[in-house]
């Protein structure tokens, strides 16, 4: 196991000690269809498993939810170490989906493409560059299928529009191996209300819903501009 893995704010935080995916406006709704036999949840930045265990205690079987994050390691910790029930049975893709698409990357080789109903992405987006989050969200339009769902949460930009912040992204830059990533700039990149929903239309998505929340964390984010958060969803479109 990576001994050497970047701890997050929200893991400074103890965010992750408790699940917050039903905390979502969207939740209710994906909430009633997780016992439906043929529905699908992918969630992404897992972490230490711990909304992976609230869909499954609401009723998702285990063979219906597909784990993944940048690192295997996290997961890893949650099922050795804080949690007294291993998720066995779930699927799990661990590698970096922050890319650019094409036909060997972690989408197309763990077939993944047009295999999810909903895709839960929380508190992922603002740890990204540009070029990073412009590729994740395709990414996850790519993975789900038609009328299927993205919901989730992300620090958003307060004040002066999307804006780059200038904390280097610690998930998966390093991993691309991409010259055009590497060259679009280092630095995470915060998206706004309006830039985030044009983004997500960009991708392909439809019925796009981004409503801006007040900043519940302690660290001092007014020293990076950071005053609220973002939760949003998004419907992939439904063609006859």
């Amino acid at each position: 196991m990576d001994r050497g893995l970047h701890i997050f704010k929200c893991i400074q935080e103890r965010v992750f000690a408790e699940p917050r995916v039903h905390n979502h406006p969207s939740y209710p709704d994906i909430h009633v269809k997780l016992n439906n036999s043929n529905f699908t949840v992918l969630e992404l930045g897992c972490c230490y498993g711990t909304d992976a265990r609230k869909m499954l205690s609401d009723g998702l079987d285990e063979s219906r939810l597909t784990v993944s994050d940048v690192n295997a390691a996290y997961f890893e910790l949650g099922n050795s170490v804080l949690f007294r029930s291993p998720l066995n049975g779930v699927k799990r893709v661990f590698g970096d989906l922050a890319v650019p698409v094409s036909e060997s990357d972690v989408v197309a080789t763990n077939g993944m493409v047009a295999a999810y109903d909903a895709v839960s992405c929380q508190a992922i987006l603002h740890v990204l560059s540009k070029a990073q989050l412009n590729a994740f969200l395709g990414q996850m339009f790519r993975c789900l299928k038609q009328g299927g769902i993205l919901f989730g949460t992300c620090v958003g930009s307060f004040e002066g529009g999307a804006r780059e912040w200038g904390v280097v992204p610690s998930k998966g830059l390093h991993l691309a191996g991409d010259a055009q990533l590497a060259s679009a700039g280092t630095s995470r990149f915060l998206l706004d209300s309006v830039s985030l929903e044009a983004l997500l239309k960009e991708v392909g998505f439809s019925r796009v819903d981004v409503v801006e929340d007040a900043w519940e964390g302690t660290s001092p984010a007014v020293n990076v501009g950071v005053k609220q958060g973002q939760e949003g969803k998004a419907t992939t479109p439904v063609t006859a």
